[in-house]
Protein backbone atom coordinates (compact mmCIF):
# COMPACT_ATOMS: atom_id res chain seq x y z
CA UNK A 1 0.00 0.00 0.00
CA UNK A 2 0.83 3.22 -0.65
CA UNK A 3 -0.10 6.40 1.00
CA UNK A 4 0.06 10.13 0.13
CA UNK A 5 -0.67 11.97 2.74
CA UNK A 6 -1.10 16.40 2.32
CA UNK A 7 -0.31 18.42 5.14
CA UNK A 8 0.15 22.35 4.48
CA UNK A 9 2.23 23.47 7.37
CA UNK A 10 3.63 20.24 9.32
CA UNK A 11 4.93 22.04 12.65
CA UNK A 12 4.49 21.94 16.30
CA UNK A 13 3.21 25.22 16.39
CA UNK A 14 0.14 24.04 15.01
CA UNK A 15 -0.70 22.28 18.18
CA UNK A 16 -1.94 18.74 19.41
CA UNK A 17 -3.38 17.97 15.42
CA UNK A 18 0.22 17.83 13.68
CA UNK A 19 1.57 15.64 17.23
CA UNK A 20 -1.32 13.21 15.95
CA UNK A 21 -1.02 13.47 12.49
CA UNK A 22 2.59 12.36 12.99
CA UNK A 23 1.68 9.73 15.14
CA UNK A 24 -0.47 7.97 12.59
CA UNK A 25 2.47 8.55 9.88
CA UNK A 26 4.63 7.07 12.06
CA UNK A 27 2.47 4.06 12.91
CA UNK A 28 2.01 3.45 9.15
CA UNK A 29 5.62 3.50 8.54
CA UNK A 30 5.58 0.84 11.03
CA UNK A 31 3.81 -1.33 9.50
CA UNK A 32 5.61 -1.45 6.10
CA UNK A 33 3.45 0.93 4.46
CA UNK A 34 4.91 3.47 2.10
CA UNK A 35 4.24 7.57 2.81
CA UNK A 36 5.00 10.46 0.72
CA UNK A 37 4.28 13.72 2.26
CA UNK A 38 3.00 16.90 0.29
CA UNK A 39 3.50 20.23 2.37
CA UNK A 40 3.16 23.64 1.59
CA UNK A 41 5.87 25.32 4.12
CA UNK A 42 8.44 24.18 6.23
CA UNK A 43 8.00 22.88 9.74
CA UNK A 44 9.99 21.00 12.52
CA UNK A 45 8.23 18.08 11.83
CA UNK A 46 10.46 17.67 8.28
CA UNK A 47 13.39 16.73 9.71
CA UNK A 48 10.95 13.79 11.41
CA UNK A 49 9.48 12.71 8.85
CA UNK A 50 12.39 12.53 6.60
CA UNK A 51 14.17 9.83 9.52
CA UNK A 52 10.98 7.62 9.18
CA UNK A 53 11.63 7.06 5.59
CA UNK A 54 9.37 9.56 4.02
CA UNK A 55 9.45 11.46 0.81
CA UNK A 56 8.75 15.14 1.30
CA UNK A 57 7.62 17.32 -1.24
CA UNK A 58 7.08 20.95 -1.18
CA UNK A 59 4.05 22.15 -3.07
CA UNK A 60 3.23 26.45 -4.02
CA UNK A 61 0.74 28.38 -2.38
CA UNK A 62 -2.31 29.06 -4.28
CA UNK A 63 -4.58 31.83 -3.97
CA UNK A 64 -7.34 33.33 -6.36
CA UNK A 65 -5.73 36.87 -6.39
CA UNK A 66 -2.48 35.13 -7.51
CA UNK A 67 -1.12 35.77 -10.72
CA UNK A 68 -1.42 33.45 -13.94
CA UNK A 69 2.48 32.83 -13.36
CA UNK A 70 1.32 31.30 -9.75
CA UNK A 71 -1.69 29.30 -11.29
CA UNK A 72 1.17 27.79 -14.01
CA UNK A 73 3.91 27.27 -11.23
CA UNK A 74 1.38 25.21 -9.16
CA UNK A 75 -0.01 23.13 -11.72
CA UNK A 76 3.81 22.30 -13.04
CA UNK A 77 4.46 21.48 -9.45
CA UNK A 78 1.42 19.15 -9.17
CA UNK A 79 2.10 17.23 -12.19
CA UNK A 80 5.43 17.08 -12.13
CA UNK A 81 5.14 15.35 -8.67
CA UNK A 82 2.66 12.71 -10.36
CA UNK A 83 5.24 12.03 -12.93
CA UNK A 84 8.09 11.40 -10.42
CA UNK A 85 5.58 8.66 -7.88
CA UNK A 86 3.66 5.30 -7.99
CA UNK A 87 0.12 5.17 -8.02
CA UNK A 88 -1.41 6.02 -4.40
CA UNK A 89 -3.87 3.85 -3.27
CA UNK A 90 -4.86 6.43 -0.60
CA UNK A 91 -4.46 10.40 -0.69
CA UNK A 92 -4.47 11.22 3.08
CA UNK A 93 -5.79 14.74 4.25
CA UNK A 94 -5.43 16.28 7.85
CA UNK A 95 -7.78 18.91 7.46
CA UNK A 96 -10.70 19.22 4.41
CA UNK A 97 -9.41 22.20 3.59
CA UNK A 98 -6.68 20.31 1.35
CA UNK A 99 -9.55 18.72 -0.26
CA UNK A 100 -9.52 20.42 -3.41
CA UNK A 101 -5.53 19.57 -4.15
CA UNK A 102 -6.62 15.79 -2.84
CA UNK A 103 -9.17 15.92 -5.46
CA UNK A 104 -7.01 16.97 -8.33
CA UNK A 105 -4.49 14.34 -7.30
CA UNK A 106 -6.86 11.70 -6.89
CA UNK A 107 -8.75 11.50 -10.51
CA UNK A 108 -4.96 11.64 -11.74
CA UNK A 109 -3.87 8.63 -9.74
CA UNK A 110 -7.54 6.94 -8.80
CA UNK A 111 -7.05 7.01 -5.16
CA UNK A 112 -9.23 6.82 -2.06
CA UNK A 113 -9.39 10.14 -0.45
CA UNK A 114 -9.72 10.05 3.51
CA UNK A 115 -10.16 13.40 5.53
CA UNK A 116 -9.54 13.01 8.99
CA UNK A 117 -11.47 15.55 10.70
CA UNK A 118 -9.28 16.72 13.80
CA UNK A 119 -11.34 19.85 14.89
CA UNK A 120 -15.16 20.42 15.04
CA UNK A 121 -16.70 21.39 12.34
CA UNK A 122 -16.51 25.59 11.73
CA UNK A 123 -20.07 27.49 10.30
CA UNK A 124 -20.13 30.61 11.57
CA UNK A 125 -20.09 31.84 7.94
CA UNK A 126 -22.47 29.17 6.55
CA UNK A 127 -22.77 25.71 6.22
CA UNK A 128 -19.76 25.35 3.45
CA UNK A 129 -19.99 21.53 4.03
CA UNK A 130 -22.97 21.04 2.02
CA UNK A 131 -23.03 24.16 0.09
CA UNK A 132 -22.46 23.81 -3.81
CA UNK A 133 -21.17 27.52 -4.38
CA UNK A 134 -17.91 26.78 -2.50
CA UNK A 135 -14.86 24.47 -3.45
CA UNK A 136 -15.27 22.13 -0.43
CA UNK A 137 -18.97 21.75 -0.99
CA UNK A 138 -18.81 21.35 -4.63
CA UNK A 139 -16.08 18.28 -3.75
CA UNK A 140 -17.28 16.73 -0.76
CA UNK A 141 -19.13 13.59 -2.34
CA UNK A 142 -15.64 12.61 -3.68
CA UNK A 143 -14.55 11.96 0.51
CA UNK A 144 -14.30 8.60 0.95
CA UNK A 145 -14.12 8.32 4.93
CA UNK A 146 -14.28 10.85 7.14
CA UNK A 147 -12.49 9.79 10.30
CA UNK A 148 -13.80 11.68 13.97
CA UNK A 149 -12.57 11.05 16.98
CA UNK A 150 -15.21 10.17 18.88
CA UNK A 151 -19.18 10.28 19.26
CA UNK A 152 -19.06 13.90 19.93
CA UNK A 153 -17.81 14.61 16.91
CA UNK A 154 -19.59 12.32 14.94
CA UNK A 155 -22.55 14.14 16.48
CA UNK A 156 -21.30 17.51 14.77
CA UNK A 157 -20.48 16.42 11.90
CA UNK A 158 -23.61 14.37 10.75
CA UNK A 159 -25.89 17.44 12.14
CA UNK A 160 -23.63 19.47 9.33
CA UNK A 161 -25.11 17.26 6.83
CA UNK A 162 -22.10 14.94 6.50
CA UNK A 163 -23.30 11.32 5.26
CA UNK A 164 -23.92 8.91 8.12
CA UNK A 165 -22.21 5.74 6.20
CA UNK A 166 -18.81 7.78 5.61
CA UNK A 167 -17.84 8.94 8.90
CA UNK A 168 -15.64 6.48 11.10
CA UNK A 169 -15.32 6.91 15.01
CA UNK A 170 -11.34 6.25 15.59
CA UNK A 171 -10.16 7.98 18.40
CA UNK A 172 -7.27 9.59 18.76
CA UNK A 173 -3.93 8.18 20.82
CA UNK A 174 -0.09 7.47 21.98
CA UNK A 175 2.36 5.66 21.91
CA UNK A 176 1.52 3.75 25.30
CA UNK A 177 4.49 1.72 25.49
CA UNK A 178 6.78 4.40 24.30
CA UNK A 179 5.61 7.13 26.78
CA UNK A 180 8.22 7.47 30.09
CA UNK A 181 7.64 6.21 32.95
CA UNK A 182 6.23 8.50 36.15
CA UNK A 183 5.75 8.24 39.60
CA UNK A 184 2.82 7.49 41.12
CA UNK A 185 2.94 8.79 44.63
CA UNK A 186 1.35 11.71 45.17
CA UNK A 187 0.91 14.25 48.18
CA UNK A 188 -2.11 14.30 50.24
CA UNK A 189 -2.46 17.77 50.17
CA UNK A 190 -2.56 19.20 46.88
CA UNK A 191 -0.97 23.05 46.62
CA UNK A 192 0.23 22.89 43.34
CA UNK A 193 -2.02 23.49 39.93
CA UNK A 194 -1.05 23.65 36.47
CA UNK A 195 -1.97 24.69 33.26
CA UNK A 196 -0.37 23.28 30.52
CA UNK A 197 -0.90 24.25 26.77
CA UNK A 198 -0.86 26.78 24.10
CA UNK A 199 -1.38 30.95 25.36
CA UNK A 200 -4.32 31.47 22.85
CA UNK A 201 -7.52 33.01 24.15
CA UNK A 202 -9.35 30.23 23.11
CA UNK A 203 -7.57 27.92 25.74
CA UNK A 204 -9.45 30.47 28.38
CA UNK A 205 -6.16 30.90 30.36
CA UNK A 206 -8.08 34.06 31.32
CA UNK A 207 -10.79 32.56 32.42
CA UNK A 208 -8.38 30.22 34.65
CA UNK A 209 -7.14 33.50 36.31
CA UNK A 210 -10.22 34.48 37.62
CA UNK A 211 -11.31 31.03 39.24
CA UNK A 212 -7.74 30.57 40.95
CA UNK A 213 -8.37 34.54 42.52
CA UNK A 214 -11.66 33.15 43.97
CA UNK A 215 -9.61 29.23 45.12
CA UNK A 216 -7.19 31.54 46.85
CA UNK A 217 -9.66 33.35 48.82
CA UNK A 218 -10.41 30.48 50.89
CA UNK A 219 -7.21 28.57 50.67
CA UNK A 220 -3.85 30.55 50.69
CA UNK A 221 -1.19 27.59 50.08
CA UNK A 222 -2.36 27.13 46.59
CA UNK A 223 0.14 27.79 43.62
CA UNK A 224 -0.20 27.68 40.00
CA UNK A 225 1.95 27.61 37.03
CA UNK A 226 0.76 28.50 33.48
CA UNK A 227 3.36 26.55 31.58
CA UNK A 228 3.20 27.59 27.26
CA UNK A 229 4.63 30.05 25.42
CA UNK A 230 3.28 32.91 22.27
CA UNK A 231 4.19 31.85 18.70
CA UNK A 232 2.85 35.03 17.20
CA UNK A 233 2.02 38.55 17.99
CA UNK A 234 -1.14 37.79 18.59
CA UNK A 235 -0.67 35.73 21.59
CA UNK A 236 2.03 37.66 22.65
CA UNK A 237 -0.65 40.15 23.35
CA UNK A 238 -2.61 37.68 25.46
CA UNK A 239 0.44 36.62 27.24
CA UNK A 240 0.92 40.72 28.45
CA UNK A 241 -2.83 40.94 29.50
CA UNK A 242 -2.56 37.47 31.67
CA UNK A 243 0.34 39.02 32.77
CA UNK A 244 -1.79 42.11 33.52
CA UNK A 245 -4.69 40.35 34.80
CA UNK A 246 -2.50 38.68 37.70
CA UNK A 247 -0.92 41.80 38.61
CA UNK A 248 -4.50 43.77 39.24
CA UNK A 249 -5.59 40.68 41.48
CA UNK A 250 -2.62 40.71 43.43
CA UNK A 251 -1.13 37.09 42.63
CA UNK A 252 2.22 37.83 41.55
CA UNK A 253 3.71 35.37 44.19
CA UNK A 254 1.01 32.62 43.25
CA UNK A 255 1.12 32.81 39.63
CA UNK A 256 4.08 31.46 37.46
CA UNK A 257 4.63 31.98 33.70
CA UNK A 258 6.72 29.31 32.16
CA UNK A 259 7.73 29.58 28.98
CA UNK A 260 6.97 26.09 27.89
CA UNK A 261 8.56 22.04 28.41
CA UNK A 262 9.69 19.71 26.07
CA UNK A 263 8.12 16.50 28.20
CA UNK A 264 4.74 17.25 29.43
CA UNK A 265 4.41 14.21 30.96
CA UNK A 266 7.47 14.16 33.46
CA UNK A 267 6.46 18.30 34.42
CA UNK A 268 2.83 17.04 34.93
CA UNK A 269 4.02 14.57 37.33
CA UNK A 270 5.35 17.08 39.36
CA UNK A 271 2.10 18.83 39.82
CA UNK A 272 -0.89 17.81 42.53
CA UNK A 273 -3.65 19.31 40.26
CA UNK A 274 -4.01 19.98 36.29
CA UNK A 275 -6.83 22.72 35.12
CA UNK A 276 -7.93 22.37 32.18
CA UNK A 277 -9.96 25.62 30.96
CA UNK A 278 -10.43 25.69 27.23
CA UNK A 279 -13.21 27.90 26.20
CA UNK A 280 -13.35 26.22 22.36
CA UNK A 281 -15.23 22.69 21.71
CA UNK A 282 -12.31 20.66 21.90
CA UNK A 283 -12.31 17.17 19.60
CA UNK A 284 -9.22 15.84 21.38
CA UNK A 285 -6.80 17.95 24.20
CA UNK A 286 -3.65 15.90 24.28
CA UNK A 287 -3.19 17.56 27.58
CA UNK A 288 -6.40 15.46 28.90
CA UNK A 289 -4.91 11.34 28.57
CA UNK A 290 -0.98 13.33 29.51
CA UNK A 291 -2.16 14.81 32.33
CA UNK A 292 -3.72 11.16 33.92
CA UNK A 293 -0.81 9.22 32.38
CA UNK A 294 1.54 11.43 34.48
CA UNK A 295 -0.84 10.61 38.15
CA UNK A 296 -1.86 14.11 37.90
CA UNK A 297 -5.59 14.92 38.27
CA UNK A 298 -6.92 16.90 35.43
CA UNK A 299 -10.48 18.74 36.18
CA UNK A 300 -11.30 20.55 32.53
CA UNK A 301 -14.23 22.71 31.47
CA UNK A 302 -17.01 20.80 29.94
CA UNK A 303 -16.55 21.89 26.40
CA UNK A 304 -16.79 19.28 23.11
CA UNK A 305 -15.53 15.52 23.88
CA UNK A 306 -13.80 16.90 27.35
CA UNK A 307 -16.24 14.73 29.88
CA UNK A 308 -16.06 11.59 27.44
CA UNK A 309 -12.33 11.93 26.96
CA UNK A 310 -11.91 11.51 30.52
CA UNK A 311 -14.76 9.01 31.03
CA UNK A 312 -16.58 11.63 33.34
CA UNK A 313 -20.09 10.15 33.06
CA UNK A 314 -21.42 11.78 36.04
CA UNK A 315 -20.09 15.12 35.15
CA UNK A 316 -18.06 15.41 38.63
CA UNK A 317 -14.69 16.56 36.95
CA UNK A 318 -15.56 18.73 34.16
CA UNK A 319 -17.28 22.03 35.06
CA UNK A 320 -20.05 24.20 33.31
CA UNK A 321 -19.17 27.46 34.82
CA UNK A 322 -16.38 29.43 36.42
CA UNK A 323 -18.38 29.30 39.91
CA UNK A 324 -18.84 25.36 38.98
CA UNK A 325 -14.88 25.12 38.63
CA UNK A 326 -14.33 26.59 41.78
CA UNK A 327 -16.75 23.98 43.54
CA UNK A 328 -14.71 20.83 42.07
CA UNK A 329 -11.64 22.23 42.45
CA UNK A 330 -12.40 22.57 46.02
CA UNK A 331 -13.83 18.95 46.18
CA UNK A 332 -10.80 17.45 45.11
CA UNK A 333 -8.55 19.28 47.30
CA UNK A 334 -10.53 17.94 50.11
CA UNK A 335 -10.78 14.65 49.08
CA UNK A 336 -8.01 13.48 46.68
CA UNK A 337 -8.86 10.11 46.87
CA UNK A 338 -12.79 11.09 44.77
CA UNK A 339 -10.76 11.29 41.72
CA UNK A 340 -10.62 7.36 40.86
CA UNK A 341 -7.23 8.23 38.84
CA UNK A 342 -6.13 4.41 38.75
CA UNK A 343 -9.33 3.35 37.16
CA UNK A 344 -9.36 6.31 34.76
CA UNK A 345 -5.87 5.92 33.94
CA UNK A 346 -6.47 2.29 33.41
CA UNK A 347 -9.09 2.38 31.16
CA UNK A 348 -7.87 5.80 28.78
CA UNK A 349 -4.66 3.35 28.39
CA UNK A 350 -6.15 1.08 27.32
CA UNK A 351 -8.57 3.48 24.78
CA UNK A 352 -6.30 5.31 23.18
CA UNK A 353 -3.05 2.99 22.94
CA UNK A 354 -1.75 3.39 19.11
CA UNK A 355 -0.97 0.05 18.88
CA UNK A 356 -4.04 -1.07 18.30
CA UNK A 357 -5.87 2.58 16.62
CA UNK A 358 -2.90 1.66 13.98
CA UNK A 359 -4.80 -1.42 12.91
CA UNK A 360 -8.42 0.78 12.43
CA UNK A 361 -7.04 3.39 10.53
CA UNK A 362 -5.19 0.33 7.96
CA UNK A 363 -7.93 -1.82 7.67
CA UNK A 364 -10.10 1.50 6.93
CA UNK A 365 -7.38 2.52 4.10
CA UNK A 366 -7.88 -1.05 2.87
CA UNK A 367 -11.40 -1.18 2.86
CA UNK A 368 -12.92 -1.60 -0.69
Amino acid sequence: MRVLAIDPVPSSSRGGQEKSLFDIIKGLRKNDIDVDLLYKSNGDYIPDYKNLGVICMKYPSLHIRHSVLSLLQFVYTIISFLLKRRKYDVIYINEILELPIAFIISRFTHSKVICHLRLPPNIENGNFYISKKNQIGLLIDYVDYFIVANQVMFDLYSDVGLPVSKLKIIPNGFWVDELPSVKAEKSNEIRKLVYLGRITNQKGVHELIEIFHELVKNNDKLSLDIIGKPLNSEQDKYLYDLINKVEVYNLNTKVNFIPGTNNPIKTLNNYDLCIFPSVCSEAFGRVLFESIYANTPIIGNNVGSVSSIIDDTNMEWTYTSNGDAVSKISNFIDDPSSYNLLERRKSMLKKYDLNHIIEQIIILFKDE
